[in-house]
């Protein structure tokens, strides 16, 4: 905030309050970033911590219990080609699904 005080020229010169330095500089405290904690050394981050370890191989493994959630999150016309091409691989044509997007398919082509 500026300070008036007396100038032989001029008598109510606006004259600027002293600054304080910004956190960091010339000697003025740093308030730490998270909280309480104190700085950490460099090198010691969570990016320097070792890798997480992998995932098991059941989970990255994904075996779809119907060919629905094979074709995944496609729509309409995407899924129809998706769905189609699925329940032709024997594990799916059983599921009642599959059954009968075959037997339409067979009802087309018999035409």
């Amino acid at each position: 905030m500026p300070t008036a005080t007396a100038d032989a020229n001029n008598p109510a010169t606006p004259v600027p309050a002293a600054r304080q330095p910004a956190a960091g500089y010339g000697g003025a405290p740093v308030p730490p970033a998270y909280g309480n904690e104190p700085p950490r050394p460099y090198g010691q981050g969570p990016r320097d911590a070792a890798p997480p370890a992998p995932a098991p191989a059941a989970e990255t493994a994904f075996a779809p219990g119907s060919a629905r959630e094979a074709c995944g999150k496609r729509r309409f016309i995407a899924l129809a080609v998706c769905m189609d091409e699925r329940c032709e691989e024997p594990r799916f044509r059983q599921t009642p699904e599959c059954v009968s997007i075959l037997a339409r398919k067979a009802f087309r082509e018999n035409r």
